[in-house]
């Protein structure tokens, strides 16, 4: 979880919900970010929409978030493309790691992470197509609880400053239609979330030294 919550930001930031045809959108209540964990308590969720575990499972679900960044493309494209450092600031991360890189553009190739919360925990490997600094994809091999898993980064220089903006393309589908159920009902609030996190870690990052050399980035004098 964040330590602390970062000042309200000025800058843009939308997310997008692509719904399919039998399913909406429902809109929940706000929480604060030092309760998000609470909200994963898929039992008691699972138990007050009294959902069928043999109703046929929801198709896939669609999301596209775009925050604009006061940091350069360079920064925002290493803190995506190095998964093996997600578990110092991503929530819910365990740990991460970076199995093989490209020998010619030493970018990753494989990748994944852990992700665990109440009684939850799941390892995932993604196969991952990098093209620096303007393009990460990450397509899930690990297949025990999704039928697919795929996301997109594009991120896009602001001309004429130092700042960029980022755009995620998410498109899942669990195999579990309780998951399936559950998820919809949280993704505004994980996306926004895990938004803060990024935002949080590129300040963190900007201003340490140690750290701009941990990501391999020019250090600030």
């Amino acid at each position: 979880m964040l330590q602390q919550q970062l000042r309200r930001s000025s800058h843009a930031f939308s997310l997008q919900l692509i719904p399919n045809s039998t399913s909406h959108c429902i809109q929940t209540q706000t929480y604060s970010a030092c309760k998000v964990r609470t909200i994963f308590n898929l039992a008691k969720v699972a138990k007050s929409l009294k959902l069928s575990k043999t109703k046929k499972s929801e198709s896939s679900q669609k999301y596209t978030i775009t925050k604009k960044f006061q940091y350069s493309q360079s920064l925002i494209y290493s803190l995506i493309s190095r998964v093996d450092l997600y578990h110092e600031f991503i929530p819910y991360c365990i740990s991460s790691f970076i199995k093989e890189n490209d020998p010619l553009t030493k970018q990753p190739t494989i990748a994944g992470l852990r992700v665990g919360f109440q009684s939850f925990d799941e390892e995932f490997t993604c196969n991952l197509k990098c093209e620096k600094p303007k393009l990460v994809i990450a397509k899930s091999i690990t297949h025990s609880l999704f039928y697919f898993l795929e996301t997109e980064w594009k991120i896009i220089p602001i001309e004429n400053t130092n700042h960029c903006i980022a755009t995620l393309n998410l498109n899942y589908e669990f195999k579990s239609m309780l998951y399936n159920q559950v998820s919809s009902l949280f993704a505004k609030k994980v996306a926004s979330l895990m938004t803060k996190s990024f935002e949080k870690r590129a300040f963190d990052v900007y201003n340490d030294n140690s750290k701009l050399q941990q990501y391999g980035l020019p250090q600030i004098k």
